[in-house]
């Protein structure tokens, strides 16, 4: 969304926003992926379509909840931010938006593991998508990441511990940094030992 602020243009994240192109790379590959859409779209190192993954799953509604928790938000950050224009444009109503999602992402972020197998971590119920960052503390969610090996079958979903945040896959390990009760970051190395039994598969190869 582009509002203006002293006669100049300025973009401004939406609530529940994200972005319009998600993509993460190795193994000289690339894979593309819009979070508000079922599919992923693999190309090789010289640009050629390999593979697309198309997936069903429904799109979680934003609620009246979400809508309150924002409307919270917004006033404990105009508490303490200080009263000036730009102050209230980077946290507006949610009426002064033209137009706020009426459904959350379906994912955020897209990692490749050394095997070639696609991971894409859900979208948490209580993120507000690019907009977290306008917030005083960065916030850290339970991760969720639905997981697919090379071929592009669904091989489940993988929760993972409170405030970890996966950064990389490799070699049947998960690396990312874990944050504890006083917010102290850490690097940790889990290791995968199964994934959970697996219903039938929603994913489709084509």
């Amino acid at each position: 969304m582009i509002r203006s602020l002293d006669g100049a243009a300025r973009a401004w994240v939406i609530p529940w926003g994200t972005s319009s192109r998600t993509l993460a790379t190795g193994n000289d590959q690339l894979v593309l992926g819009n979070g508000r859409i079922p599919e992923f779209r693999r190309y090789d190192s010289a640009g050629r379509l390999q593979m697309i993954v198309r997936w069903a799953r429904a799109p979680r509604p934003v609620d009246a909840g979400d809508r309150q928790r924002y409307s919270e938000f917004r006033s404990e950050f105009l508490a303490w931010a200080p009263d000036e224009q730009e102050t209230r444009l980077l946290f507006p109503a949610l009426d002064e938006y033209p137009e706020v999602p009426a459904h959350k992402p379906l994912f955020d972020r897209i990692l490749l593991d050394d095997r070639g197998g696609i991971w894409a971590r859900v979208f948490s119920g209580e993120s507000f998508g690019l907009f977290d960052s306008r917030l005083r503390d960065a916030p850290v969610f339970t991760e969720a990441w639905t997981v697919f090996d090379s071929a592009g079958v669904w091989l489940g979903d993988l929760t993972l511990p409170e405030r970890f945040v996966l950064h990389a896959v490799g070699r049947d390990r998960l690396l990312g940094v874990s944050r504890d009760s006083f917010d102290t970051e850490a690097v940790q190395v889990l290791r995968i030992e199964a994934l959970p039994p697996l219903p039938p598969t929603p994913g489709v190869l084509r």
